[in-house]
């Protein structure tokens, strides 16, 4: 396909197109001729640092999520995906960082008080984990998402299984 004959909003609609049916080859593909171009939208750079994410490449991902951040700060999902991909890319200070700060905005951002509980359990922070944990338990209701599994680990937490604990929550990193 000729991408030359798409303008920069066709491209993005496609490349969306393409990921929302796991085409990242295609939406890569498209979504770079968008970055380049002189009326690249901020849409995009979102776009192409969670398919950078998806694709385990963090650097980039990190580098457009930031680009992403300084043009609008206050976008939480693109911040609480730059936590993710600084925690999948080994930096979990930096996540939990940034974590902090998007819970110094909504103190019940289950997301964010989920996997702050998991970067602090993997660096055996086990009183800010357990805090995040009952926070989230507290605040989230029961059909949520991270419900059930902050309840999981808390309960191992509760009976002494910190190596099993850990490797629950490692392990749904990618869930």
């Amino acid at each position: 396909m000729d991408l030359a004959k798409f303008d920069t909003e066709e491209l993005v609609a496609l490349a969306k197109f393409d990921l929302d049916h796991d085409k990242v080859d295609l939406a890569l593909e498209k979504i770079k001729i968008v970055l380049i171009s002189e009326d690249c939208p901020l849409e995009a750079k979102g776009l192409a640092a969670r398919l950078y994410a998806q694709l385990k490449l963090f650097n980039k991902a990190k580098d457009l999520y930031t680009q992403y951040l300084e043009i609008s700060p206050e976008s939480t999902t693109e911040l609480f995906q730059l936590g993710m991909v600084n925690l999948e890319s080994g930096h979990k200070e930096e996540a939990i960082s940034i974590w902090s700060q998007l819970l110094e905005q909504n103190a019940t951002h289950p997301p964010s008080l989920y996997y702050s509980a998991i970067a602090q359990l993997e660096q055996d922070h086990l009183d800010e984990a357990t805090r995040n944990l009952n926070v989230l338990l507290q605040s989230a209701p029961a059909d949520n998402l991270y419900f059930g599994k902050a309840k999981e680990i808390l309960d191992d937490i509760s009976q002494g299984k910190k190596n099993n604990t850990q490797d629950k929550a490692l392990s749904s990193l990618y869930q």
